[in-house]
């Protein structure tokens, strides 16, 4: 998602806050990705905020670490035998356990993590993992994104 200068945050904000109202914070977790922006402050307190071991200030960490998460998932899916996210928290439901939420990772530095592979493997997993990135870019610049992102 790409949107004009000084608009950006503003329609990403108010995604997530649709995203936020149809589901709760068990299904979906949400993080900010790169330097702490004020504007999205409101996931520091919510209880859709995502937790993760490493300063996500540093947006190449915070990025490597969401892709060892997804790769632990297809892990845990492979070893189920489930192809998704939903068939492996049905499989969480059945035993009692607590499920794996979705995660959306909100970022306005993708020009840190474009030159990354995390990126094009998100795209290509995102499917499966339920891990997304929202991408809240600041100048919108078509030319910093790989061509085969769009594919997916």
């Amino acid at each position: 998602m790409i949107h004009k200068p000084n608009t950006d945050k503003v329609s990403v904000k108010n995604i997530l806050y649709s995203v936020m109202s149809t589901t709760d914070p068990e299904h979906l977790r949400i993080i900010y990705v790169g330097k702490k922006n004020k504007e999205f402050d409101f996931l520091k307190d919510s209880p859709f905020n995502y937790v993760l071991p490493v300063d996500t200030s540093d947006s190449i960490e915070t990025i490597k670490c969401l892709e060892d998460e997804s790769k632990r998932r297809i892990a845990l899916f492979k070893k189920y035998k489930v192809s998704n996210l939903t068939e492996y928290n049905k499989l969480l439901e059945e035993e009692g356990k607590p499920i794996l939420p979705g995660i959306i990772a909100v970022t306005d530095s993708f020009s840190d993590i474009a030159p990354k592979d995390s990126v094009k493997y998100f795209a290509r997993t995102s499917h499966m993992t339920e891990i997304r990135i929202l991408l809240a870019y600041q100048p919108a610049r078509k030319s910093l994104i790989f061509p085969d992102f769009y594919g997916y």
